[in-house]
C-alpha cells in the first residue's frame, strides 16, 4: 500500500485522469507519462476505494497524481513497492522510481523519495518518504539550516533566533525577550 502521511494531503495533488497506459499498470505504482511522473491511483469502477492488487490493461485510462505537485509531502509505503523491500533502509535513504513502477535506491535526481521514518506498519513492514525535487541543474534543493548559502549556524545557543546582517542570516539573541 501506498498513501499520504496526513488525511487530506490528496486534495493540494494535482491529477491527470487521462493517461493511457501502453502496457499492463497496477494500481499504487509509479509511471512516466509524458516525461512526468505519476502515481497511478484509480478507483475501481463499482467501489469508491482505492484497491491494490488490481492490474489495468494496457490502452486503459487511468488516474495518475502528478508526483511533483506534492513536493514535500509524506507518503507511508510498504516494502512490497520497494525493490528489495524496507530492510537495511535508513532515514535519509533517497529512492526513485524504477521502471518496473516501484522504488529503489538511487540518487537525488529529478523527483525522488527521502526516507525519513523506519519501523513503520501497513499492511506489512513500510517506512514513510518525503517527496523531493530537485532543482534545474540536478541537485537537490536545501534540506537543513547549513545546506543555505546565506545561513552561518556557527556558535548557535538555545532561543537564539536567526538575524539578517546584510549579508548572511546568523545567530542572535531574540529582541522580544
Amino acid at each position: 500500500m501506498i498513501k499520504f502521511e496526513s488525511v487530506g494531503a490528496i486534495q493540494a495533488a494535482k491529477n491527470n485522469p487521462t493517461i493511457t497506459s501502453v502496457n499492463a499498470v497496477a494500481n499504487y505504482s509509479f509511471l512516466t507519462y509524458e516525461d512526468t511522473l505519476y502515481l497511478i491511483m484509480n478507483v475501481v469502477n463499482g467501489d469508491d476505494s482505492y484497491r491494490e492488487g488490481i492490474t489495468f490493461p494496457a490502452g486503459e485510462l487511468l488516474r495518475g497524481i502528478d508526483v511533483k505537485s506534492i513536493e514535500g509531502l509524506k507518503l507511508i509505503v510498504d516494502g512490497k513497492h520497494i525493490t528489495g523491500g524496507v530492510s537495511g533502509l535508513t532515514t535519509g535513504t533517497v529512492l526513485v522510481a524504477y521502471t518496473d513502477g516501484t522504488l529503489k535506491t538511487g540518487s537525488a535526481e529529478g523527483v525522488y523519495f527521502k526516507v525519513t521514518k523506519t519501523g513503520i506498519k501497513l499492511t506489512e513492514a513500510a517506512v514513510e518518504v518525503k517527496v523531493c525535487v530537485a532543482d534545474a541543474t540536478g541537485t537537490a534543493g536545501a534540506t537543513t539550516l547549513a545546506d543555505l548559502t546565506d545561513v552561518d549556524t556557527t556558535g548557535v545557543e538555545s532561543g537564539q533566533v536567526l538575524k539578517y546582517d546584510g549579508t548572511a542570516w546568523k545567530p542572535a539573541a531574540d529582541a522580544t525577550e
